[in-house]
């Protein structure tokens, strides 16, 4: 007896899910629903719904590509946000194209996968020669993804954005960013200068790109870092920049609790909650919050490439039509509410007709690397 199409995808692991309310994206901080209207053009609820298609594309890809070797190429999301599945002609064609319009997807006969785009990144965080000065205790507030922080080395600040929190294989605090970021070499590291600087945000600050000022972006930057206290507010656990662009930061004791928390978020406005982790797939759409540039969106170009992020060759990375600047380094990337990766380089624009590139390391290589560390989804 032939098994039925609906038993194929269910054996897929794409159907018979319980049917859950559609979201209208009114969950949403109201300043991402802002860059997703102005970096994608569609809804709040449309990027919801994209993000939760790309991961059952996922979900499917994982156990077609066991199941229908010989047939199964690739799987991306077109620019309407229609499911693809990329057959390859064979004797394993029909099996995998009923399967994937079982489970309500569009199946196209390919000899080939989606071709790639690739562009040379570069990392994209940023130093700066200032003063030192001595920390202060400056609040109380959460410590989210998209947060500044800086690392001190001799005179010069290097400055990032915070990750994803994180617990580790012990059940402490811990953050995600990335591993570029820690500029003290082994030999160099001291307790003063492998520490993770930070001052936080006034409700009332403004991102230099976003807020009116008529300085130039760098001279912001110089005023913010040198004009407002800072205090110690992590150390570098486990800095990773060869394979792999990561680092695992420990919190200081005093601000421990202000890391328990599963937020991303930009100055003066509501945080984003993550509620668990998603797979880079091409034509996802996806969000970023940096310290330089705050919430900015765009849609994943290709994955799992292998890249020169400048004289470090970096595996498993993902590019994005995402815009970041110096200082986003590190800074969490996501899919409607579900963590993708961690912001590692860019291949910046340098004329209007140039499209730039972000990338970003998958948080689940992150996870694969140190068992026990889990993304906080509360």
């Amino acid at each position: 007896m032939p098994i039925s199409l609906l038993a194929v995808a269910t054996f897929l692991g794409i159907g018979g899910a319980p049917a859950q309310a559609v979201p209208d994206g009114t969950e949403l901080s109201p300043a991402l629903a802002a860059a997703i209207v102005r970096d994608l053009g569609i809804s709040p609820a449309q990027f919801l719904d994209r993000a939760d298609r790309a991961q059952q594309l996922s979900v499917f890809a994982n156990t077609a590509r066991d199941h229908f070797p010989a047939a199964f190429a690739d799987v991306w999301l077109d620019d309407s946000g229609r499911p693809v599945v990329a057959v390859r002609p064979g004797v394993q064609e029909t099996g995998l194209r009923d399967a994937a319009r079982a489970a309500g997807f569009t199946a196209t006969i390919t000899t080939d996968t989606r071709p790639a785009k690739q562009t040379r990144p570069q990392s994209i965080s940023g130093a700066f020669g200032v003063p030192a000065r001595s920390p202060a205790a400056v609040g109380d507030r959460p410590i989210m993804g998209g947060d500044r922080y800086i690392v001190r080395k001799r005179s010069m600040f290097e400055f990032c954005s915070m990750g994803f929190n994180a617990t580790d294989a012990q059940g402490n605090a811990v953050n995600i960013t990335a591993g570029h970021c820690e500029i003290n070499g082994p030999a160099d590291v001291s307790a003063a200068e492998s520490t993770l600087l930070m001052h936080v945000h006034a409700s009332a600050d403004q991102y230099p790109f976003e807020g009116s000022t008529d300085q130039p972006l760098a001279e912001t930057l110089l005023d913010t870092l040198t004009q407002r206290p800072i205090e110690n507010v992590a150390v570098f656990a486990k800095p990773v920049d060869t394979d792999h662009d990561y680092a695992i930061v420990r919190p200081t004791h005093t601000v421990t609790h202000r890391f328990e928390n599963n937020l991303i978020g930009v100055a003066g406005a509501a945080a984003v909650s993550i509620d668990g982790i998603a797979d880079p797939i091409i034509g996802a759409p996806v969000c970023k919050s940096g310290a330089t540039t705050g919430f900015t969106c765009g849609t994943i170009s290709t994955a799992d490439q292998k890249m020169d992020v400048e004289v470090i060759q970096n595996h498993n990375l993902f590019a994005t039509t995402l815009f970041g600047l110096p200082g986003d380094s590190g800074g969490p990337i996501f899919s409607g509410t579900k963590a993708i990766g961690v912001l590692t380089g860019a291949s910046i624009a340098t004329s209007p007709s140039e499209s730039s590139l972000v990338y970003g390391l998958p948080v689940r290589i992150v996870l694969d690397e140190n068992p026990g560390l889990r993304i906080r989804t509360q």
